[in-house]
């Protein structure tokens, strides 16, 4: 890949200066990419100095200002929101038409309307698919950075398919122009939605094709750059799934710097959750992402990859600390928001329902993520394997074993070790104790090594799950209403509220009012 001449930003600050506004705008569109990565602040100024006549006759000029001006620089905070910039009353040639749709995306993606941003990509892919040949040849070199946006569209509207083939589009456009920064940034992408995925061998190659490589897991030639972040993130992601943990959290702590990158920090909040290995830091975290979400605006919490990421890291906080019933509310709200739930979603749900015992519900789950026509197969490998512990649980020894034997083959086949640690230590214990796995072998030593090192799905929560009803009782028991009382509040006989609370003692395993009230409050039923 290529640079731009190094005078580049000298001719572009003349340009400027003696008011030669075409030859500005010729250097600015033949050398984008590269003035980004290198002269930002001289862009920026040649952007600005843009006469208005000049910015009519070519409205893309404005969408560019605009998102120049939404970059920060040095110590600059970033703008709360990227704004379209409109140009009406000209008529407008392609590229014009596809900078105005691709800063629409942007301003609606930067507001949290994922779906209409991913909408305006639509619009915009359409223009693209009437242009001619010739068209598509003098648009080359501004295609790269179109895909890469419009990727950005994608991904955080929830469809990951269709963000890595934006991804990959921009990346490949991006090496046949030679645009350096958008190659960086699509191969970032890419890998962090590999990994996201489960496809660690995916992920290292996209890690692989970052500036400066060749060693992707700790070279730190692109640290601290724009199109690091993603690719930190998929670093992440591949040391958790080494157990590698306190890398991991090294590598989030302090090699991805958010400032740069603040739209994803719902991602940073669900790689945090994925580090939690005990109830304090869990009890922490729920209040970290509290926080977080209040201090953003409530539409970029409600949608999208957001609101998957979110529920997902306040699910693991939450079964950390015992709240089986909150993280079930967690994915129950999530899912029903986004309509068709994710296969990462489902396995989440799963895996509650193992802490919770309710195994029914845990095989009913594991069996929506089997099947899905296009299931990954990480997900596939995870709804496997909640499903051995299931037939473990039950008295299915058999099964059990044929289903974990499946399981392990993926494990060793993608040295995904991380991925036996969807369940928890017990029932791993168990799966690995009724398989007879040979002393020594590559799968018996994975196991162990998995059990010495992983940070597991928390063990059963030995309570059953309560009824709605049942929930309304318990409710009113720290007020310390008396059962007649509580038979008006909820408008039953006394009876109703006597037979309901002798379920709840009994699912709680308890025998008293008052320890009814503690194990309700240990296990989050109450508020």
């Amino acid at each position: 890949m290529t640079t731009p001449e190094p005078d580049v930003a000298e001719r572009l600050a003349r340009a400027q200066a003696s008011g030669q506004w075409g030859e500005v705008i010729d250097l600015i569109e033949h050398n984008w990419s590269a003035l980004m990565a290198a002269d930002l602040d001289g862009l920026r100024s040649a952007l600005g100095a843009l006469p208005p006549e000049v910015v009519a006759e070519h409205p893309r000029l404005a969408a560019a200002r605009s998102y120049v001006d939404y970059i920060p620089t040095g110590d600059a905070v970033r703008p709360v929101q990227f704004r379209e910039v409109a140009q009406a009353g000209h008529p407008e040639a392609l590229l014009d038409v596809l900078a105005r749709l691709t800063s629409r995306s942007g301003a609606r993606r930067s507001a949290g309307q994922f779906a209409k941003a991913s909408e305006s990509v639509d619009e915009a892919r359409e223009a693209l698919a009437d242009s001619t040949e010739d068209g598509l040849l003098q648009l080359r070199p501004a295609l790269p950075d179109l895909h890469f946006h419009w990727g950005k569209a994608r991904e955080f509207a929830g469809n990951g398919p269709a963000a890595f083939q934006e991804y990959r589009d921009a990346f490949d456009l991006a090496v046949v122009t030679g645009n350096v920064l958008v190659a960086a940034n699509a191969a970032g992408s890419l890998a962090w939605l590999s990994a996201f995925s489960g496809y660690r061998d995916e992920a290292e190659r996209w890690l692989e094709r970052m500036p400066g490589a060749g060693a992707p897991l700790t070279s730190d030639s692109w640290r601290g750059t724009r199109h690091a972040t993603t690719a930190q993130f998929a670093r992440v992601l591949l040391l958790i799934d080494d157990l590698d943990y306190d890398a991991a959290a090294s590598a989030l702590h302090t090699d991805v710097d958010m400032s740069l990158s603040p739209e994803y920090w719902a991602a940073a909040l669900y790689l945090e959750g994925r580090l939690i290995s005990d109830e304090w830091i869990a009890r922490q975290h729920l209040s970290v992402i509290s926080t977080a979400v209040e201090g953003h605006a409530p539409e970029l919490s409600t949608s999208g990859l957001n609101l998957q990421l979110l529920a997902l890291a306040r699910a693991d906080a939450n079964l950390a600390v015992h709240h089986v019933e909150r993280a079930r509310q967690v994915l129950r709200d999530g899912a029903e928001a986004v309509g068709r739930p994710s296969q990462s979603t489902l396995v989440a749900r799963a895996r509650v329902e193992l802490v919770g015992a309710d195994y029914a519900a845990a095989s009913r789950f594991a069996e929506s993520v089997i099947a899905f026509d296009d299931a990954r197969l990480p997900s596939l490998a995870a709804a496997l394997l909640i499903e051995a512990v299931v037939s473990a649980r039950v008295g299915r020894t058999e099964q059990a074993v044929e289903q974990f034997g499946r399981v392990l083959t993926q494990v060793l086949d993608t040295s995904s070790a991380s991925l036996l640690t969807t369940v928890s230590r017990d029932d791993l214990l168990l799966l690995a104790e009724i398989a007879g796995l040979e002393p020594g072998s590559a799968a018996d030593e994975t196991v162990r090594r998995v059990l010495e090192h992983g940070i597991f799905l928390p063990p059963t929560v030995p309570i059953g799950p309560l009824s709605p009803r049942e929930r309304s009782v318990l409710a009113q028991l720290p007020s310390g209403a008396s059962i007649a009382d509580i038979a008006v509040t909820l408008r039953v006989s006394h009876n109703t509220v006597k037979t309901q609370l002798r379920s709840v003692y009994r699912k709680l395993g308890v025998a008293s009012r008052e320890d009814a009230e503690a194990a309700a409050a240990r296990y989050g039923l109450l508020g």
